[in-house]
């Protein structure tokens, strides 16, 4: 089953917020490499969103953890300070 933006904000949509999601893709072919940085408004919504971490989306359980703002990489179990963006990883590789 393919995900899109759609699918990940509405999975993630109770948790607070949401300013952007960023689905990651491959810099040369911009095939979607089943990963997401989501940008939530205020910072305890990061802690909800990583509480669905191992749920299922589109029948794959994701990885969430908290992410570093200014660099999009994750952190997984520690959260920094102020943090408001969250990675998502291990979504189907299929986009629509």
């Amino acid at each position: 089953q393919s995900v899109d933006e759609d699918a990940i904000r509405d999975t993630f949509k109770d948790c607070g917020e949401i300013c952007n999601i960023r689905l990651m893709k491959d810099r040369e072919t911009s095939d979607f490499k089943g990963a997401a940085m989501i940008d939530f408004a205020e910072t305890e919504a990061t802690d909800r969103a990583v509480a669905l971490s191992g749920t299922e989306l589109k029948g794959r359980p994701m990885r969430v953890d908290y992410a570093t703002n200014s660099q999009n990489i994750f952190s997984p179990s520690k959260k920094p300070e102020g943090c408001t963006a969250v990675f998502v990883g291990c979504l189907s590789q299929s986009v629509d």
